[in-house]
């Protein structure tokens, strides 16, 4: 369990489960189906069903998604101050429990008589892969950092002055939807540009990490694929406590945040 404070996100499994929530409803979905993901999701990532059925029902009534379910158990939740209940078992301090209480008050309020509803906008169809398994891909880089594809077109101050190299160890989607990349950067310190053999028997600079390439980070970032070969052995995987295939894809970290500042 994260660490512990009053307010209903004050804790870190609290502010996961809301970054979760925030992806699952850009699924192509019936709400109903997203409501049980989450809640089976949530058995396993916060320890109090009322918790998360709060968060829930919170989080879908601030964005003007009506579930009568959820907002059900929430209300009960509410009136009969369970939630307030485990905080005092985790021996919270009285004052800060005045202050959830007053802040639950206006929950129960908003979710007995909720905001009109508003559309959802989710995701069409799954999100493409420009990469595959094995694919060597190259990139201009200046000071051996990549273009950085959030800035407009043309507006960075970007003069390419050599490559990067990566190999795709793996991809796939989470909840089917959501795609992510798992990659290891290569050494490459010439200026031309590196073929499909360079690659090969470029070595390992770093760890295998995870993220997710989108088909305009590809083209912004000039990336092309130069290869394809089984996934190196010689890859290190990726250190403890870094992000994994879900946090990539459920927060849409580009592997773009790795080349950027490579050095």
């Amino acid at each position: 369990m994260g660490a512990w404070g009053a307010g209903l996100y004050s804790n870190d499994d609290a502010a996961d489960f809301v970054d979760l929530i925030r992806a699952a409803l850009r699924l192509p979905q019936p709400v109903d189906k997203l409501v049980s993901l989450l809640l089976k999701e949530a058995e396993e990532e916060m320890e109090h069903r009322a918790l998360s059925v709060l968060i829930l029902a919170d989080q879908l009534e601030k964005r003007g998604i009506r579930h009568p379910e959820t907002y059900a158990e929430a209300i009960n939740v509410l009136e009969f101050g369970s939630d307030i209940k485990i905080l005092r078992d985790l021996n919270v301090d009285e004052k800060d429990i005045r202050s959830r209480t007053e802040s639950n008050m206006k929950i129960l309020s908003r979710l007995k008589n909720p905001r009109p509803e508003k559309p959802r906008k989710p995701l069409k169809k799954p999100q493409p892969a420009v990469v595959g398994v094995g694919d060597y891909v190259r990139f201009p880089t200046q000071h051996r950092g990549s273009r950085n594809p959030y800035f407009p077109p043309g507006r960075e101050d970007f003069r390419a002055d050599g490559w990067g190299i990566v190999q795709v160890h793996d991809m796939g989607w989470e909840f089917e939807c959501l795609n992510w990349v798992k990659l290891i950067r290569l050494e490459w310190e010439h200026q031309h540009p590196p073929c499909a053999q360079d690659a090969e028997n470029a070595p390992p600079v770093d760890n295998l990490a995870f993220g997710t390439l989108s088909p305009s980070h590809f083209k912004r970032m000039e990336m092309e694929i130069i290869g394809n070969q089984p996934p190196r052995a010689d890859a290190s995987p990726p250190r403890p406590g870094e992000r994994t295939a879900r946090f990539a894809a459920l927060n849409d970290i580009s592997i773009a945040n790795l080349l950027i500042g490579y050095v």
